[in-house]
């Protein structure tokens, strides 16, 4: 290394890539645009003069500082075409007809985009009293019904319909009669932003339908553009017809995930696992699938011994159609531009610059959406990119070292070094076979270290998931699914001429999927290979991006060597250290959860303790672990000291067994009345809590639970001598006591169970958390006599009777629904005020 000093020996030259710089531009215009409270004028404002004063600095000849002014010009047109996508839309938008209580609507309007025909599972139905069978329909609307008139419109709108509209295709115009709504806001923390995630897509409105019944199909239209949209339907259906048809079941749904993006035949449990082994993006449809698909077809033209120019087009033709089959979704059009680029060169012989490639594709991508700059797919399948591009120039400095080192006087090309590196390595088949296997694992394990380390930061912030294992799980799942994704393709490509030749090379894609499941799946089960974590600090993050970010300009020396390696790791253990630090005491913090109709009460001491009353859901538990987690994660919790079951109905357990998996428990707490084996949530609870290894802890009525902080944590009911009827009246009572303050949580207690309750000594309470969802039968005049509370929450959708709750318990009781205001939290402070906030308003109200 001492010879790389020398002064005759030719100096490292980095190539430039000036689109770098133009598309950070961009994207900082973007950012401003999207954060700063102005208007859209600031941007044109802004290119302009910026503009006008690059010019006079050249004609100054002072080009750096116009280079910086043209840069200033590149962020305001990035901040000019991001207002004009986000903020500005059309005077007659349907979503301006839309309210966020569903109305009822007649609309014609035709189908944008493929229709989804969805067949829920019955562990993953989010519809408890609709059809497991729906259609998802994305419409460009042309009139509204309004009275005995029709108005003209515009816009996007997201049709649900129940059951299988197997019958409409792309382009068709139809008409449709449902509940016209705005999209959900979330309403809980860190809940899937629907209404934002349809925004960026230029859906401002959602109807619903009833039934097949209320879609009415009016003309297809003959256009040639609609022409070609059903051909390129009716190859993706040809395309799942046979994967489903010469695949096993479990292959098949992984296949259709794979090769044409459609997840929704694989189950939640296969999902988590992918998620789990840190593989989920091999599902992806993305940059890895179309550059598998380039090299395949440049393959199999180099054998056919084509000509560039040939093979050229008949990767731009494969990857072109590729990407159509596939819904020309955002990844694969990211991907298929690159790809296109770096083609466009070959027939003239004309050099690329990786980096470049990949600034002017960024660029495209940010011109044609915008909000892809906050989109974590967008960012992590370029920053994978990058990182991947800046090992190859690791790697290319390393042999240039390499070459200076050996012979400073005269300097050789990159492939005269390599030509003479290969001619020393051993000439038999055997050892130049392992040399090369170790050379390619070394290669891979650097790229899936690298890669993971820098996207890991993201991936724990956004996805709340560290998967170290993942690095090791890629090394031999990237070949693996290289090659299943060449058989993958050549299925799909014979399957349009020979049924019987394809089902030949289905077997060994068969033996492909099967082993990358095996992967997967020792992965996922090692229990020290993941780990799911609360959301990071903002500080910790930001500096752990600004350390990692300035590896990219170091391409010189070991990494040891670079401060901000040495940062980062720094900033990593602070970033472990801080958590354990002591901090002082809050309040008491009581939070019932929108979960729709189900119920869930997340209580949080002073001093960090948490106790979950109840994690259910009608109709899905999945998702009401989902929001559960979120809150805990958000909040800075990693895992629930206990979890409190009140009883076994499904929409207050479904969401256990799946909380019990992703998040460490203490205990489960339950009655013994719990014990109904004719609920099925009971053994799926009590399967995972074994398999958890948690305990199981009985209550019952008197007694009393340790949270510390002088909170008083008392059982009301029930007896655990009587087991009464319906199972509902078996609910545990539990009464929270702290400041003077007491809160009230009651399960579904209704029928006997209430009487029991309103037998024993009245209990005055601050909050009630309404028993039976705001049931009219459970919530008594009786029961708001023996309770007097001064606040009544209702957790259920919107079926709750609220006016006649209202008129129940007086004036002096104010009452108030999840479904309207989202989560709704109590905190209460050692001096005895109470804060209420409300999740969809934001309202904060102090009770003194």
């Amino acid at each position: 290394m001492a010879d790389c000093g020398n002064r005759d020996a030719p100096p490292f030259v980095r190539r430039r890539a000036p689109a770098v710089a133009v598309v950070l531009a961009f994207d900082v215009g973007i950012i401003v645009d999207a954060h700063a409270p102005t208007n859209g004028w600031w941007g044109w404002n802004l290119a302009a003069i910026a503009l006008l004063i690059a010019v006079v600095l050249r004609l100054w000849r002072c080009s750096r500082c116009s280079l910086v002014c043209l840069l200033l010009a590149v962020a305001g047109l990035g901040a000019v075409r991001h207002h004009a996508v986000w903020f500005v839309g059309e005077p007659d938008n349907i979503g301006l007809f839309a309210r966020e209580e569903p109305q009822p609507a007649r609309l014609i309007g035709t189908i944008a985009e493929r229709p989804q025909l969805i067949r829920d599972s019955e562990d993953e139905s989010s519809r408890p009293w609709g059809s497991p069978e729906r259609t998802t329909l994305i419409i460009h609307s042309q009139q509204l019904r309004d009275g005995d008139r029709w108005l003209e419109v515009t816009g996007g709108v997201r049709v649900a319909v129940s059951g299988l509209a197997s019958d409409l295709q792309i382009g068709d115009e139809i008409e449709l009669i449902g509940r016209l709504a705005l999209p959900e806001r979330p309403r809980n923390v860190g809940e899937f932003d629907l209404a934002e995630y349809l925004h960026k897509q230029g859906i401002r409105a959602t109807l619903r339908c009833r039934s097949l019944d209320a879609v009415t199909f009016r003309h297809r239209p003959k256009k040639v553009i609609a022409h070609f949209h059903r051909l390129r339907v009716a190859a993706r259906g040809h395309c799942e017809r046979l994967l489903r048809e010469k695949l096993s079941p479990d292959s098949s749904s992984v296949a259709l995930a794979l090769l044409l993006g459609t997840r929704t035949r694989m189950s939640s449990q296969r999902r988590e696992a992918f998620i789990e082994s840190g593989t989920m993006h091999v599902l992806a449809i993305s940059g890895l699938n179309v550059a598998i698909l380039a090299m395949f077809v440049g393959g199999v033209c180099r054998l056919c011994n084509f000509s560039r120019g040939l093979t050229a087009i008949a990767i731009l033709a494969l990857v072109g159609g590729y990407a159509a089959i596939t819904d020309a979704g955002p990844p694969v059009v990211r991907a298929a531009l690159l790809v296109f680029l770096s083609t466009l060169g070959w027939p003239w012989d004309r050099p690329t610059h990786a980096n470049n490639l990949l600034a002017v594709t960024a660029l495209g991508v940010l011109w044609w959406n915008p909000t892809d700059a906050f989109n974590t797919g967008a960012q992590l399948s370029f920053l994978a990119v990058g990182v991947i591009l800046w090992l190859s120039e690791r790697r290319g400095w390393q042999l240039e070292e390499t070459q200076i080192a050996a012979d400073p006087a005269k300097p050789k090309t990159e492939a005269e070094l390599q030509q003479e590196l290969a001619e020393k390595l051993p000439k038999t088949a055997i050892r130049k076979f392992v040399t090369g296997c170790w050379s390619l694992t070394r290669d891979s394990t650097a790229v899936s270290l690298f890669v993971w380390l820098f996207s890991s930061v993201m991936i724990a912030r956004q996805f709340h998931l560290v998967s170290p294992v993942g690095v090791l799980a890629n090394i031999p799942l990237i070949p693996v699914a290289t090659v299943a994704l060449c058989l993958g393709y050549s299925v799909l490509l014979v399957g349009f001429f020979s049924s019987t030749l394809a089902g030949w090379i289905a077997v060994p894609f068969d033996w492909s999927l099967q082993l990358m499941l095996w992967i997967v799946d020792v992965a996922a089960d090692l229990s020290c290979g993941h780990r799911y974590v609360p959301t990071p600090p903002t500080w910790w993050l930001i500096g752990a991006i600004v350390c990692l970010a300035t590896l990219f300009w170091w391409i010189r020396g070991p990494l040891q060597k670079h401060l901000g390696w040495r940062a980062f790791w720094l900033w990593t253990l602070i970033g472990l250290i801080v958590p354990l630090w002591p901090r002082e005491p809050g309040p008491l913090r009581v939070s019932v959860l929108s979960v729709g109709h189900g119920l869930s009460v997340l209580v949080e001491t002073p001093s960090g303790r948490t106790l979950l009353y109840d994690v259910g859901m009608m109709g899905n538990g999945r998702r009401a672990r989902e929001i559960i987690q979120q809150t805990l994660w958000h909040r800075g919790h990693s895992r629930l000291d206990g979890l409190m079951l009140s009883h076994a109905d499904t929409d207050h357990v479904n969401g256990a067994s799946g909380l019990l998996r992703t998040v460490p428990i203490g205990q489960v707490i339950v009655s013994p009345q719990f014990f109904d084996w004719t609920q099925f949530a009971v053994a799926d609870v009590l399967e995972a809590a074994r398999r958890c290894d948690v305990p199981i802890q009985f209550t019952w009525q008197a007694d009393s639970l340790s949270l510390g902080d002088g909170i008083e944590c008392r059982v009301l009911h029930p007896n655990p001598n009587e087991h009464l009827s319906p199972d509902n009246a078996n609910s545990i009572v539990l009464l929270l006591k702290y400041a003077d303050r007491r809160v009230l949580l009651t399960g579904d207690l209704e029928r006997e169970g209430l009487l029991r309750l309103l037998n024993s000594p009245p209990q005055r309470c601050d909050v009630l958390v309404s028993p039976h969802h705001g049931s009219l039968g459970a919530n008594t005049t009786d029961l708001a006599r023996w309770s007097r509370p001064n606040w009544l929450i209702v957790s259920a959708d919107r079926r709750a009777n609220l006016t006649t709750l209202r008129s129940r318990f007086g004036p002096d009781t104010t009452v108030l629904s999840t479904s309207d205001h989202g989560a709704i939290t109590f905190e209460f402070h050692a001096d005895g005020r109470m804060t209420i906030t409300t999740f969809r308003s934001g309202s904060v109200t102090h009770d003194p």
